[in-house]
């Protein structure tokens, strides 16, 4: 090597061995760009390359006379700093590897403590002359507020902020539970469009569905998004109780599947429902019910992972009225009247218990919860509500709301009682309704049905022409046997 350095005392040692071991050790397997920084850290590249110990400057350092000049005009000086440029080796092989000087690069460097005194990385962009980026000295007086302020995240800072890290990903992904807010619910759309689109191509969700769901939810307990490097990944719902029935919701991104959201979710729903204990119903089993669209291959084997059980399962099934329907034949001996809430509803209300006693998942709510859960959502109509009289008994109803459950006409209950059955009255009200959808505007109605209905339901609605749409499944957690 050149002889560019005259030392007039031997270098001060460092004083303490502390700070190496304070870094944390699996800093040092970062090389190149870290997608998860908001930029390149040069210093974190070099990390595990250099064995140096840096410590204090102090009066043995002051005898330290150094030629720059001639340091930076050396041949190997130079091809050192091209091999870092490049990242290639230099030509020269007179250069021993190990051995070759080097220009430090000039760049921030991440806070290390020490236990005797704070220092502070200096930035020599913000020095006069420029300084070695590895320069280390106390931080004095008015200089903290400008140092902190300058001062960007390490990697052990990041690392500390995260609430969950998943073992399959090249980096430990940040992943945040958030609670839902008018800012965030084009993105959280976004995730329950994209959920169902990847399964069967389009999606029921919409903007005002989605926005009147929170608005019907205590979004601060029973409602949850969660990001993922700062991209909204995963969207639950805890929707309502029947009995000791609660219902979720859950949805994940499927760009980001496999990074622990769905298990989050999940998660969230229980510990919900767990902590309304003192509200489960005595004697009664509590189960918490979530369901998932067929054709998502990854949902069985979470919700298996968690504890679920299959259930049930559900068609959504629709229909296109764009051209005209047949027109309903009712039996002879009963009227279709206008509703009106206010004056029909307990007899409605009476009916529908009747009607749907022996259903699987029905649960017969009190009169003012029916009343609000029957003709409060936006988009009923009492004017597509067609109701069947005999005399003054209500013999068969249809409830029906315009933009319900998706961008289509929907009949939401559909019920006939049993002594009324098999006379054509639900085919009617079918037609009826597919009629007065039609008129309306709509060119597509829908409804929902259970796949293992008792009344036949199922081969009714394919006999007035509806088809399947989707499938969804319906699991169970039990998490308190019944008495």
């Amino acid at each position: 090597m050149p002889d560019t350095v005259t030392l007039g005392d031997a270098l001060a040692t460092t004083d303490d061995a502390e700070p190496d071991r304070l870094v944390d050790p699996k800093a040092r397997l970062v090389r190149g760009d870290d997608r998860g920084l908001d930029r390149p850290d040069p210093v974190c590249r070099r990390i595990g390359e250099q064995s140096e110990e840096e410590g204090f400057p102090d009066a043995s350092s002051s005898h330290l006379r150094i030629d720059v000049d001639r340091v930076f005009d050396n041949t190997a000086v130079a091809l050192a700093g091209r091999y870092g440029r490049h990242r290639r080796p230099a030509g020269d092989r007179a250069v021993g590897l190990g051995r070759e000087p080097r220009r430090f690069a000039m760049a921030r460097v991440p806070f290390l403590p020490r236990r005797d005194a704070r220092l502070e990385r200096r930035d020599a962009g913000l020095e006069p002359g420029g300084v070695d980026a590895r320069h280390v000295r106390p931080v004095l007086g008015d200089e903290r507020s400008d140092r902190k302020r300058l001062h960007h995240p390490t990697v052990g800072e990041r690392a500390a902020r995260r609430t969950i890290r998943t073992a399959d990903s090249p980096y430990a992904a940040a992943v945040d539970v958030l609670r839902p807010s008018a800012d965030r619910l084009d993105d959280a759309l976004a995730v329950l469009q994209a959920s169902e689109i990847a399964v069967y191509g389009d999606s029921d969700w919409t903007a005002a569905e989605l926005r009147e769901e929170w608005e019907g939810l205590d979004v601060e307990r029973n409602a949850w998004l969660v990001e993922v490097d700062g991209r909204m990944a995963g969207v639950a719902h805890l929707l309502e109780q029947k009995g000791g029935r609660y219902f979720g919701d859950a949805y994940v991104h499927p760009e980001l599947t496999g990074r622990g959201v769905g298990r989050r979710l999940l998660d969230s729903l229980e510990n919900r429902v767990r902590e309304l204990r003192s509200e489960w119903p005595d004697g009664e089993r509590i189960v918490l019910e979530a369901a998932h669209l067929v054709g998502d291959e990854r949902a069985p084997d979470l919700l298996a992972g968690r504890g679920f059980e299959y259930a049930r399962s559900f068609f959504r099934m629709v229909i296109d009225v764009t051209d005209p329907q047949p027109d309903p034949v009712w039996p002879s001996g009963v009227e279709l009247r206008p509703l009106e809430p206010d004056r029909d509803g307990p007899r409605l209300y009476a009916a529908e218990i009747e009607a749907f006693s022996d259903e699987w998942d029905y649960v017969a709510l009190d009169y003012d919860a029916w009343d609000k859960r029957a003709f409060g959502p936006s988009g009923f109509d009492p004017a597509l509500a067609p109701v069947v009289w005999a005399g003054d008994e209500v013999v068969a109803f249809s409830r029906n709301y315009a933009k319900r459950n998706g961008d289509w006409g929907f009949v939401g209950t559909l019920g006939v009682r049993p002594a009324w059955r098999r006379r054509g009255l639900g085919l009617a009200l079918l037609y009826h309704s597919f009629g007065r959808f039609r008129e309306t505007g709509e060119t597509t109605v829908a409804l929902g049905v259970d796949v293992e209905n008792p009344t036949g339901a199922t081969r009714l609605y394919e006999r007035a022409g509806m088809h399947v749409l989707w499938q969804a499944d319906v699991w169970q957690k039990e998490l308190r046997a019944g008495v």
